[in-house]
């Protein structure tokens, strides 16, 4: 053991790795799940470094089971121990005791497409805000000023498959409505997102469409934008998307958006999202 590893305690360490995670070009979305990830042994591991041994990563484990931590989360949680430890042996010259710890166990989800009927019920939930009630007048909602924009944005999310963060990054040069085509540019390292190219149909063609209409926009300006101008992010898109998500369970639009094994959602779809919206299935 060298003496910069002697000189470090858990947590000097960890913010080292995160440090060297945004030199190398990871979003902030992935840094902040390592962030999480790592938190979870803090509890668990010894102050020096030079301490930590198998048994405190496993008593991690067991804890975040016991506290009914789902699978998914405690891959990641593991994913961020290997990642650690991994930089750790490489820059500090410190044992891998995170070896011979398994990759916990998390079944594939079942990922049903929307039926008709939901979609339908997902782009009425756009029109109006939620009714508002007062002991003096009838009740009321009122028309959402962004109700063309968030159309568009459900449409293409249906029709595209791309992940919500792909579909935050995107700028006015990435979209050519002629032909339907949008170019999706990897962020950063490219670890989770590939460059590649997908269309939309001539729904979600007509409603992107409506909602540029009259905008004065520069090609490297951000495609969808809030109230303010302000480029959204994959949280704000989000907190969208489970506002018009009121029947179902608010995650369920973002994992059927994500990118599928064997192709992209929408080329899975036996119908696309045209005219009535038909029903995709797989």
């Amino acid at each position: 053991m060298n003496q910069k590893a002697l000189a470090l305690t858990y947590q000097k360490a960890v913010e080292g790795f995160l440090l060297n995670l945004h030199a190398e070009g990871y979003s902030q979305a992935t840094i902040d799940i390592y962030k999480w990830g790592l938190a979870k042994f803090a509890l668990h591991v010894p102050e020096d470094i030079q301490n930590i041994e198998k048994e405190h990563l496993l008593s991690t484990f067991s804890d975040v089971r016991d506290k009914g931590l789902k699978p998914a989360s405690i891959q990641n949680v593991w994913i961020a121990m290997r990642s650690f430890f991994t930089w750790a042996e490489k820059e500090l010259s410190f044992k891998r005791v995170d070896k011979g710890i398994p990759l916990p166990k998390a079944p594939e989800p079942i990922i049903k497409p929307f039926t008709e009927n939901e979609i339908k019920r997902l782009l009425s939930a756009c029109n109006n805000t939620k009714r508002a009630t007062s002991p003096n007048r009838r009740n009321f909602s009122m028309t959402r000023p962004t109700v063309v924009r968030d159309k568009a944005i459900i449409l293409m999310l249906l029709d595209t498959g791309q992940r919500v963060s792909e579909l935050a990054r995107l700028t006015m040069e990435d979209i050519d409505l002629e032909i339907g085509q949008i170019v999706i540019k990897p962020f950063g390292a490219g670890k989770k997102s590939k460059p590649r190219t997908v269309f939309i149909g001539k729904l979600s063609r007509s409603s992107l469409w409506r909602y540029l209409a009259g905008k004065d926009r520069n090609p490297q300006d951000y495609l969808f934008t809030s109230k303010e101008n302000r480029p959204m992010d994959r949280n704000s898109i989000r907190k969208l998307l489970v506002y018009c998500n009121t029947s179902y369970p608010p995650r369920q639009f973002v994992i059927i958006s994500k990118v599928q094994t064997g192709g992209l959602y929408a080329q899975r779809c036996k119908g696309r999202i045209e005219g009535k919206v038909q029903a995709c299935s797989s």
